[in-house]
């Protein structure tokens, strides 16, 4: 079964789950009490490192969300984004703006 969290209102989706949320705070909240539940390995997706993830992180902080950040296995770990810079003689040197990578620490 597919979990689709949508705003408003949404048309049915054959096999899908789609979970109505009527505001963005609800819809975070509850798609992250969804990730804690479900518990998986990884989480992947086409650039979620460089985009996903951080926007998700930024928007729960901007709106408050104080739990929504404890996405990972530690509960008293909070998810974080830091910055890093890849750098070979190969590939040059990658700093993470919008191409940027990202990683996640759990932190306690």
């Amino acid at each position: 079964m597919r979990n689709v969290f949508v705003l408003d209102t949404c048309a049915p989706i054959v096999g899908s789950d789609v979970v109505v949320c009527r505001t963005e705070s609800e819809l975070l909240e509850r798609w992250a009490d969804f990730v804690r539940r479900a518990d998986p390995d990884i989480l992947t997706g086409y650039n979620i490192n460089n985009f996903d993830l951080p926007y998700l992180l930024n928007r729960a902080k901007h709106l408050g969300l104080k739990r929504f950040s404890f996405l990972g296995r530690v509960a008293t770990a909070a998810s974080t984004v830091r910055e890093t810079v890849l750098q070979s003689k190969q590939m040059g040197k990658r700093e993470n703006k919008a191409g940027a990578q990202h990683t996640y620490n759990n932190k306690i």
